[in-house]
């Protein structure tokens, strides 16, 4: 917003001036936030480098939201995902009081830690079987043998 003056002869034999308020209002650029992620998936614990590409207004503040309970105000975070499963990311970013938010769905996937036995010595002729034995819906290990 800005104040206009106008001098010049407007009335009989002389200069006087008016001046309007508000008449030139000049908007910023209009704020596009957006970003980008260095993985969208991988194994349990899985680090995730994040990157504002907002446009139009200066950002002079950011607000992500990582989907796992987890945020940040950094302009470019690194998060490390513990939390198997999908995640959705949100980046809020500021001008002044105006805020846009961009929301990516189900961007992160982090698939559970891989599961290495070793059970070492002679397993010859031992079993193991992985099933859901106890039908709560997780993978149980079942170990039948010996070692030596």
């Amino acid at each position: 917003m800005a104040n206009t003056s106008f001098i010049g002869p407007f009335g009989l034999g002389g200069n006087d001036t008016e001046t309007k308020v508000d008449l030139i209002v000049v908007d910023p650029a209009p704020l596009t936030v957006d970003f980008t992620v260095s993985s969208t998936t991988g194994a349990n614990p899985l680090q995730v480098a994040f990157q504002s590409s907002s446009t139009g207004s200066p950002v002079t503040a950011w607000s992500w939201d990582f989907g796992d309970g987890f945020s940040s105000t950094a302009q470019h975070p690194t998060h490390t995902y513990t939390l198997p499963g999908t995640h959705t990311v949100s980046l809020t970013g500021f001008f002044g009081q105006q805020g846009e938010t961009e929301v990516k769905a189900d961007l992160i996937t982090v698939q559970p830690a891989l599961l290495v036995a070793d059970f070492g010595g002679n397993t010859a002729g031992n079993r193991l079987r992985s099933e859901d034995l106890d039908g709560d819906g997780d993978l149980d290990v079942l170990y039948s043998g010996t070692t030596s």
